[in-house]
This record gives C-alpha cells, structure tokens and sequence, in this order.
C-alpha cells in the first residue's frame, strides 16, 4: 500500500475505533488508556480528551490516577507544542527567522531552560 492508501486506511480505523472506544468501552484504567490512544493517533477531538480527563479521575488507586493524568498532561504538553510550532510565522524568503537562528547558534549554557 501506498502512503495515501495508508493514511485512508487509518482514517477509517479510526472512524470505526472512536465511537467505540468513547461510548462503549468500559471505565476505569482500560477505558483510559484506550483513549489516551486515541489522543495518541493525532485525531482526537476536544471531547475525547475531555472523556481522557473524566476516566482518570475516575481511577480509584492514587497511583494509577496520578500516573493517568501525568499522562495526560504529557500529551496535551505535546499537543500545545506542535501547534505553537506551526503557528510561528516563517519568512518569505525561507530564511530563518532572528530567534531561530539564535536558538540554532546558542550553546548549551546560552539556551534558557
């Protein structure tokens, strides 16, 4: 299979898994990690973190919630970034712009942390 053929494939899967998972999979840590999965895929909805969010804190042992929502911090953490990357205006002459090239040219002891 081609990458397209793939790639609609995969659209379908998900189409198919989404409903699934949201409405008819049981609670707790299973339904969690089911649906950290599915935000996991990169074609999660608002509503499927929201339900992400609802199923861990629904996790009666201390530890496994913890560890569910530190989980979910992680790949909203993620998700923020890759949408603050694809924000940032690129030059139209494809150059980079002035605080990239310093983030490109810094040494370890320049970059903030």
């Amino acid at each position: 299979m081609n990458i397209d053929e793939l790639q609609a494939l995969r659209e379908e899967i998900l189409a198919d898994v989404t409903p699934l998972v949201v409405d008819d999979s049981p609670n707790g840590p299973d339904k969690f990690a089911l649906l950290l999965r599915l935000i996991q895929s990169g074609r999660a909805s608002g509503d499927v973190y929201k339900k992400a969010y609802a199923s861990a804190k629904e996790i009666q042992d201390t530890g496994e919630r913890l560890d569910a929502l530190m989980s979910l911090l992680d790949e909203i953490d993620v998700d923020i970034d890759q949408q603050t990357d694809s924000e940032e205006p690129e030059p139209a002459n494809g150059t980079p712009t002035q605080e990239a090239a310093q983030a490109m040219n810094a040494g370890p002891d320049d970059q903030q942390q």
